[in-house]
């Protein structure tokens, strides 16, 4: 036990609640809770920085990491704004600017003047820390020249700065998002929150994080849609022909340009990573179709879609008032050529494909089976209407999401719960008798033909 712990437990089991810390702001607010824990971090500030992205991200933190740190990431890809107080989101920095405490301005310190000076002084020592963690990593990068596709480890292996807690947060919220609603939508819709075992949620987290980095990467800021068509008005009618092959020339060139390069890219990747790849493609188009046909807009959108990434993707579900207003800026990039543009028909299926085709294995399939990539449990009935048995992406009418909460609601309110009509949801009687309908429960099937 250290001189300077007075608490009644010994340095390594402090070091040990530290990395258990759910989140980089749990972390802190526990690290300002007095001084023997403070003095543990400034010991190991690398390691448990990196132990609670762990406890954040899952399994998949190198993914998560590379999805960040990529030298080859488009500046233009990633909006997030520089974050004001470590590892926290604009919520929370709100929160704080009002309550002015930081995160450990509990009750226990609020009447001593001197704790909360010791407060703000181990906040800013405690940023400091991570900041030149942030500094090392940077002059590193300087002196590191070589692509990381042949050696990554430089990179994943650099301390966690401050910006990049901020990163990994925004990116964890994404991909929690979408394996809660995959899983709602496919294995168990009786939950809100994701049922897949350990091995699924990490192949689809995994999935998710190459598809991240594979839409930072090439995203449409980087594309080059300047045309020589644009002038051909004023140009002669005899050099309309010349300029019109010469802009077909440019665009077949760009796409076999921009399509050797994802297909590169794609070639690092396993086998079993590109088909979980596909199919987590194939699941943001199927979040984002129901905004599509409400908004007008040609199937051919959901590649663009892809394009802008899974955050924008997750915006447009979560507001659904919006419609697609999260990709405006991205559909008036395509504005003249939503549909036929080459680097956006096929933006993943087509690399992908072709790396498929080169190692001797078959396109992904394209019925339901394509999920049993990330998880053999996925039921075709889950994600289907009971009475057709189609399906509406999202848009369901199922026993499972009405008829068990109208239940639960009657017995709830302790009403008796009346005798199931013969002909239930077809029974013609109630529509002319009172009695009858008031009688019998008419929300149930049909029992006797």
């Amino acid at each position: 036990m250290s001189n300077d712990n007075r608490l009644p437990v010994s340095d390594d089991i402090i070091d040990r609640i530290l990395l258990f810390s759910p989140t980089f702001s749990s972390l802190k607010a526990t690290i300002l809770t007095c001084k023997s824990f403070y003095h543990v971090f400034q010991t190991h500030p690398k390691s448990i920085v990196r132990a609670v992205a762990s406890n954040i991200t899952g399994p998949a933190l190198p993914q998560a990491l590379e999805c960040i740190r990529h030298p080859d990431i488009a500046k233009c890809s990633h909006r997030f704004r520089p974050p004001t107080h470590w590892g926290e989101s604009d919520e929370e920095d709100e929160d704080e600017e009002d309550g002015g405490g930081g995160g450990g301005g509990g009750s226990e310190h609020s009447s001593d003047d001197d704790d909360d000076d010791d407060d703000s002084a181990r906040a800013k020592r405690l940023e400091s820390v991570v900041q030149e963690a942030n500094e090392q990593r940077s002059r590193s990068e300087e002196n590191n020249t070589r692509p990381v596709g042949d050696d990554t480890g430089d990179i994943l292996s650099a301390p966690i700065t401050i910006e990049e807690t901020y990163k990994i947060l925004a990116n964890a919220k994404v991909v929690a998002r979408l394996e809660d609603l995959f899983s709602f939508r496919y294995i168990n819709r009786s939950f809100s929150t994701s049922q897949l075992s350990a091995t699924e949620s990490r192949d689809f987290r995994v999935a998710v994080y190459h598809f991240m980095l594979y839409s930072s990467i090439f995203h449409p800021g980087t594309w080059n849609l300047s045309s020589d068509s644009e002038d051909n008005d004023d140009n002669d009618n005899d050099n309309d022909n010349d300029n019109a092959n010469r802009t077909t020339a440019n665009a077949v060139a760009k796409n076999r340009e921009m399509l050797e390069k994802r297909k590169r890219f794609l070639s690092r990747f396993s086998t079993p990573d590109l088909l979980q790849m596909h199919s987590v493609a194939e699941f943001l188009k199927e979040i984002l179709s129901w905004c599509v046909r409400a908004s007008g807009y040609p199937p051919e959108i959901c590649d663009i879609a892809l394009a802008a990434g899974p955050a924008r993707i997750i915006q447009c579900y979560n507001n659904q008032n919006e419609g697609l207003a999260p990709l405006e800026d991205i559909l008036d990039f395509f504005e003249e050529e939503l549909e036929f543009h080459p680097m956006v028909a096929g933006y993943l299926s087509l690399p992908l494909e072709k790396n498929l085709k080169l190692r001797g294995v078959k396109a992904p399939p394209s019925d339901f089976t394509h999920w049993y990539s990330i998880s053999g449990r996925a039921e075709e009935s889950n994600s289907q209407c009971t009475r057709c048995h189609r399906s509406f992406d999202f848009e369901l009418f199922t026993r499972s999401k009405n008829l068990w909460v109208w239940l639960r609601q009657v017995k709830a309110n302790s009403a008796p719960l009346a005798e199931n009509c013969w002909y239930g949801y077809n029974c013609r009687t109630q529509t002319h008798n009172l009695a009858h309908a008031q009688k019998l429960n008419h929300l149930c099937e049909q029992t006797r033909f």
